[in-house]
């Protein structure tokens, strides 16, 4: 396994190879099912995955920009997305539009 964490107070990503029971026991896990985009192999992706162990390229983790959810769909798909962001800004846009158009509605 893995993981995408976080190491010291500057938030530096810092990707290491754990054991699967050492990951699940610190998480609860998901599955991200990326029905527009097609998957690349799973050997594919664990090299890819693994080729980011130990390295640092300076890439600040990000709740917003770059987590766990981003780096996964990055070597899962090759896109840097997360749908838990992306989830976020659209309650968000939603709590603040909803109020807009009850008062220009109720205001006609």
């Amino acid at each position: 396994m893995v993981d995408f964490g976080v190491t010291g107070h500057c938030f530096i990503r810092n990707v290491r190879k754990v054991s699967f029971s050492n990951f699940k026991d610190n998480c609860e896990l998901f599955r991200v099912i990326h029905n527009e985009y097609t998957p690349r192999d799973s050997a594919i992706v664990v090299r890819r995955a693994e080729e980011f162990v130990g390295k640092d390229d300076k890439r600040l983790y990000s709740l917003l920009f770059y987590n766990c959810e981003h780096f996964a769909s990055l070597v899962k798909i090759e896109k840097c997305i997360s749908y838990q962001v992306v989830s976020v800004y659209l309650l968000l846009i939603l709590s603040y539009v909803r109020p807009l158009l009850f008062i220009l509605f109720c205001l006609r």
